[in-house]
């Protein structure tokens, strides 16, 4: 970098003192215009205003370069640092989804144990259930036999009952008719006086 400067302020330095020559001949050239011709003169002063030219733009090629070579340099450097970055960040979370999929894994695993164990006591469970039925079906068919029997016994007292309210308000009626006889007869027999 420092040889790129020391060049450049040479180079500079070498420009520079040629345009002063030239504008010391040019001016000479004015006063003495005797010893050059007119169109040296022109000449002369045509060619220190493409000299300036030149060295404005050489000077803002060289402003134009560094700032590439900044950038340049820049870029080389994340060239160099960011694979290894984004290599890490991967791993990162490569690392991370795993240790999220161990503990899902874990959790679901610990449900499924869970549900087993369930299923387990509802099977011994549905066992001593079954066997409790099988137990309690005689005493069902018992239990069964009687409440027929005492439903048909109901079912006859009822009917009994049914009869004999029958048969009660048929001798009602005929008590009823029977004293309508009679005091209809009682009243024929009897006339109003």
């Amino acid at each position: 970098m420092e040889s790129v400067a020391s060049s450049r302020s040479e180079e500079e330095a070498q420009i520079s003192e040629a345009l002063n020559k030239l504008k010391h001949l040019a001016h000479r050239m004015k006063e003495n215009p005797s010893d050059f011709g007119e169109q040296d003169s022109m000449f002369v002063q045509e060619l220190v205003f493409h000299l300036q030219s030149l060295h404005e733009e050489c000077v803002k090629l060289r402003e134009t370069f560094e700032t590439e070579t900044i950038n340049a340099s820049a870029l080389r450097y994340h060239l160099y640092y960011l694979p290894t970055q984004i290599q890490r960040e991967i791993k990162a979370s490569v690392r991370a989804a795993r240790e999220s999929n161990t503990s899902r894994i874990q959790s679901l695993e610990d449900t499924l144990t869970q549900i087993e164990q369930n299923m387990t006591e509802m099977k011994d469970r549905l066992q001593s259930v079954d066997k409790e039925n099988i137990q309690l079906h005689p005493q069902r068919d018992k239990f069964q036999e009687r409440h027929e029997e005492v439903v048909t016994h109901l079912n006859q007292t009822m009917q009994e009952k049914a009869s004999k309210q029958i048969l009660l308000n048929d001798t009602r009626d005929q008590l009823r008719e029977a004293h309508q006889t009679r005091h209809q007869n009682a009243m024929t027999s009897f006339p109003d006086t």
